[in-house]
């Protein structure tokens, strides 16, 4: 009766050991941080005054995250931003644990940009940290975009 007892004791801890988290398919935990795949305008760029910026991310962000981790400025002074981010319905599926580039957009709240003088970079497009993906990872480190506007 005693190895009975045994074999069962040891039988459920190695099948409870098979529902802990860090093991198998259900446990995936992503650690890895998003990148900034691509930004319009790009760095040194000229963009006309109603363009829009664009900014492509490596996965889904956390949007409570969007409004303070992306900041526009013009010489120095802060450009209050409008994002705009796809509602998930609109946003690919797929499987489990497969990222998918992520598009926000932004553009003044004003409606239009300030024109900058001759060609310097006066505008500053800063992605900085605070930036995180859905899992909580936050950017690795900031993205500073210096652009013009015609």
């Amino acid at each position: 009766m005693k190895n009975w007892r045994a074999s069962l004791f040891i039988l459920s801890l190695t099948w409870v050991g098979c529902l802990d988290a860090s093991n198998g398919v259900l446990a995936y935990k992503d650690r890895l941080a998003p990148t900034v795949l691509s930004t319009n305008p790009a760095s040194g760029a000229m963009i006309a005054r109603t363009a829009t910026i664009s900014i492509t991310f490596s996965e889904a962000m956390d949007e409570r995250t969007l409004g303070a981790g992306i900041q526009l400025s013009k010489a120095g002074t802060p450009v209050p931003l409008v994002l705009g981010v796809p509602p998930p319905d609109q946003l690919p599926q797929t499987s489990e644990n497969v990222d998918l580039p992520y598009p926000v957009s932004a553009s003044p709240v004003a409606g239009s940009f300030e024109s900058s003088i001759g060609s310097a970079l006066d505008y500053l497009l800063l992605l900085n940290t605070l930036l995180t993906d859905q899992a909580g990872n936050a950017l690795a480190a900031p993205v500073e975009i210096r652009f013009s506007v015609m």
